[in-house]
């Protein structure tokens, strides 16, 4: 959804009828209480307790409420434009109060359709060309939100349905044949839908709807669906990182960021064996990374005597053969280890022993 269509929609949106449940009850407690009760928020929050919504919006309401940003936001807005620049606003309700990205902007929406505000201004990434750039979208009131995203829903459950049975191509039951697939996921990311970053990421990742694998966009793709608050992406990227074959693409602290990171999905048991697994290595990290200093204290011990002349000619062969024994173990052991998936540091202690093994030659040409 570029500007200029969310520019052409705004008169759309300005009866009544087309207004949410959650705008209109909000524009009748402003209407009897003023944008003062955004004031205090013990009060609002009892306010919001009256209003004729269900007990799970109305506690998702307050925990809104409950980040400073948005009251500063909605009592400091004012603009001849009537609109707003929502980005931060909605990043910090999202990671205050772990409240899903898709959630927290619907309710934020509402929010300031409810204040006055037509519509709000957002960065927000777009594919442009192929490459992913960040421009300005306008943040519709969720009814809106919810139409304009109500394709990118569809697809994604007849993308599941069909790759979930191992199909070949999309239900024709979800309206889009299977050789436009990626055409419609392709305008979902232009519009700066986080589905349609997500379903194309997964298109690159596995070769999905006749694509080409592509690992590079692929991760560009997810990573950008994650940080939209895509929990889909946040899960699988979470997998990606932790069982990766590849050790420079393994990387459990990336793995932790996106298993643990605010409005992810439930995970299942896989998901919570991974982290705790992480959690241990962690642990063993510590133990290896004092194994690798321990060699490096042996290797500078080793210059400093042979530089002093403490080393004879057959010392310095024994010593360096030790040293030679003590690199391949450790090379050995970060071997098995990365089998086992334990140990996260594998390049840095790989680095370690060839190290080793460069000073050790270095020494003996000196010699």
């Amino acid at each position: 959804m570029n500007f200029e269509t969310i520019r052409s929609k705004v008169g759309k949106y300005e009866t009544k009828a087309d207004a949410s449940v959650v705008a209109t009850q909000l524009q009748s407690l402003i209407a009897k209480k003023g944008f003062d009760v955004f004031k205090n928020i013990e009060l609002l929050t009892e306010e919001i307790k009256s209003l004729k919504l269900s007990p799970t919006t109305k506690a998702q309401l307050s925990l809104v409420f409950s980040c400073s940003t948005l009251p500063d936001f909605i009592l400091n807005s004012k603009s001849d434009l009537n609109m707003v620049d929502v980005d931060n606003a909605v990043h910090s309700v999202v990671s205050s109060t772990e409240l899903s990205y898709k959630c927290a902007i619907a309710l934020i929406a509402d929010v300031f359709y409810a204040c006055g505000l037509s519509f709000a201004i957002e960065n927000g990434p777009q594919l442009v060309n192929g490459s992913i750039e960040y421009k300005l979208h306008a943040l519709m009131p969720s009814v809106m939100a919810e139409a304009e995203t109500k394709k990118a829903i569809e697809l994604h459950k007849a993308y599941e349905s069909a790759y979930g049975e191992k199909k070949d191509k999309l239900p024709e039951a979800a309206g889009i044949a299977a050789e436009k697939a990626v055409e419609v996921i392709k305008s979902l990311c232009v519009a700066g839908i986080s589905e349609g970053f997500y379903l194309l990421g997964r298109c690159y990742l596995y070769g999905e709807c006749g694509t080409d694998i592509d690992r590079t966009k692929a991760m560009e793709l997810m990573k950008t669906a994650a940080e939209q608050g895509n929990t889909r992406a946040a899960v699988l990227l979470g997998d990606l990182f932790y069982q990766s074959d590849d050790p420079l693409v393994r990387d459990y602290t990336l793995a932790h960021h996106y298993y643990t990171r605010p409005g992810t999905l439930a995970m299942g048991k896989k998901q919570q064996t991974s982290l705790q697994d992480i959690y241990k290595q962690y642990s063993a990290n510590k133990t290896t990374l004092v194994f690798s200093g321990v060699i490096l204290a042996l290797m500078i011990t080793f210059m400093v005597f042979f530089h002093t002349g403490i080393f004879t000619g057959s010392s310095r062969l024994a010593i360096g053969i030790i040293l030679i024994v003590i690199s391949i173990a450790a090379y050995a052991l970060a071997i098995i280890n990365n089998r086992n998936k334990r140990f996260n540091g594998i390049r840095w202690f790989v680095a370690v022993q060839y190290f080793v093994w460069a000073l050790y030659a270095f020494i003996l040409v000196l010699a």
